[in-house]
């Protein structure tokens, strides 16, 4: 118990040390975490809706019954059945609530540690060559401010929140390269893109910017100021929508240009060395495989001349 609580309870301004309901817990936690939850509010009021009147001395058993109840449960928005990515993610959060809870002095114990988060299988999607040059044309011919991003993404490895945040001050043309910190790694370990990967037009961009733009990638001048841009979910689908693509997350760009990057040379160490903190599974996890890559590349080498395996004449 933190001191804060301590005191609290010594002068009597807490009526009970404990949360008796599932829901009490989760609404401490939606009340007291600095976490910004904007992202899982859904899934929180789920939890409560589903499972907040369970007492928390019934929840280990309750909870392995709706656990169980999950696996045949379908997403409202898709008609399938719950992915278990999904699944995990409720249980990270009621387990989080009740840490937080126990961190408090409210709890004595965290009564979903017994379960543990199920293997996830990671999607395998990217562009196709006629996906990719439909949907550049699409976000060219609308005047799309996704244009640009939607180019450095396709061959840098970057999360959307640290692609909207990239500044003026992110970019060093004479190294040459783009420079910032990864928002989700566990050491501030600077993260570069080298230019020479990307598309001249986007080097362009960049050289054309106005001089009072703070940002390399703008939505454009509202209220006469730059904006960012910010959350762009609707206009991406829009762009999609229009591009005839479907089943496309602007995440599954970062599978694009892992891929990108593998299949033109570039080996793991150097995607390390560009301060991309993945481990080997999570670079098999972004990797598009595709035997046909290895098939093309044998037909190539068939027609060099001069190869000895190249194919005599009848």
């Amino acid at each position: 118990m933190d001191v804060q609580n301590r005191k609290e309870i010594l002068a009597g301004r807490r009526r009970s040390l404990t949360v008796q309901t599932f829901e009490e817990a989760l609404i401490f936690y939606r009340e007291n975490t600095t976490a910004n939850l904007e992202r899982v509010d859904t899934l929180i009021d789920r939890l409560i809706r589903d499972l907040g009147a369970v007492r928390i001395s019934d929840l280990t058993e309750r909870f392995g019954e709706y656990w169980n109840l999950l696996k045949t449960e379908r997403s409202k928005k898709t008609g399938d059945i719950l992915t278990n990515a999904t699944r995990n993610r409720l249980l990270v959060y009621g387990k989080t609530a009740l840490a937080l809870c126990m961190k408090r002095g409210l709890l004595e114990k965290n009564p979903l540690t017994a379960f543990q988060k199920l293997p996830e299988e990671g999607r395998d999607r990217i562009l196709t060559p006629d996906e990719e040059a439909r949907l550049l044309e699409t976000l060219e011919r609308n005047g799309s401010y996704l244009l640009m991003p939607v180019k450095f993404s396709l061959k840098n490895p970057i999360r959307k929140g640290d692609l909207v945040s990239l500044t003026r001050e992110n970019l060093d043309r004479f190294r040459p390269w783009v420079h910032f910190y990864a928002s989700k790694t566990r050491t501030r370990k600077n993260r570069e893109t080298c230019l020479p990967f990307l598309d001249n037009s986007i080097l362009e961009h960049f050289d054309n910017l106005p001089a009072e733009c703070p940002y390399l990638f703008p939505r454009g001048i509202e209220c006469g100021k730059w904006k960012s841009i910010g959350d762009f979910k609707k206009h991406w689908h829009d762009m999609l929508e229009k591009s005839r693509i479907t089943d496309l997350h602007f995440h599954d760009l970062k599978h694009c240009a892992v891929t990108w990057m593998l299949d033109n040379g570039y080996t793991e160490r150097d995607l390390k060395n560009l301060g991309i903190q993945y481990s080997p599974a999570m670079i098999n996890r972004y990797y598009h495989t595709d035997a046909g890559k290895v098939l093309a590349k044998w037909k190539n080498s068939r027609n060099i001349p001069g190869n000895h395996q190249q194919k005599t004449a009848t």
